[in-house]
């Protein structure tokens, strides 16, 4: 994840719930190869966070206050598609 490295095709789902203000991201990257990433990005009950998996094995996670702002501002900003 850098300005020089290469674009990776992916396909997306989203869900948001806006009478819990609550919303899900999940982003499936097509890599070519059997175990492709998956990043899922929630924002509910208050708390946001971001999982980083390789097939099924999470290999990052963030959370935390940061995160938690994060993730309100990018719900408030997807109100408009409901």
């Amino acid at each position: 994840m850098s300005p020089e490295a290469r674009w990776t095709p992916f396909t997306a789902d989203e869900t948001i719930d806006a009478t819990r203000s609550d919303f899900v991201w999940t982003a499936h990257f097509d890599t070519g190869k059997i175990s492709s990433p998956t990043v899922i990005d929630p924002y509910e009950e208050g708390h946001g966070r971001v999982t980083g998996k390789l097939g099924i094995i999470p290999v990052k996670k963030f959370g935390g206050p940061e995160v938690d702002q994060g993730e309100i501002q990018r719900y408030l900003a997807s109100l408009v598609f409901c």
